[in-house]
């Protein structure tokens, strides 16, 4: 299971958060289309799950995020 609860995220050196209080959760089994325009936050979307955000890319992080009940703040990226 993917639950994000309430993320938030402003990349470094931007005025302007890229997710803002994001809440979404996908179950175990499900298929889940991430779709919208140019700018909409896919991408920053993406790099939450796979860790890249907060780890990599620093930043402002807040919410929680986890896959299968773990936190990605507390998982290095490669995991």
């Amino acid at each position: 299971m993917i639950r994000f609860e309430s993320v938030s995220y402003r990349y470094p050196r931007q005025h302007g958060a890229a997710l803002r209080q994001f809440t979404w959760q996908v179950e175990n089994g499900a298929f889940a289309l991430v779709a919208g325009p140019s700018g909409s936050g896919k991408s920053t979307l993406i790099r939450c799950l796979n860790g890249l955000i907060p780890h990599f890319h620093g930043g402002a992080f807040g919410g929680r995020l986890t896959i299968f009940g773990s936190d990605t703040r507390e998982q290095p990226p490669s995991r």
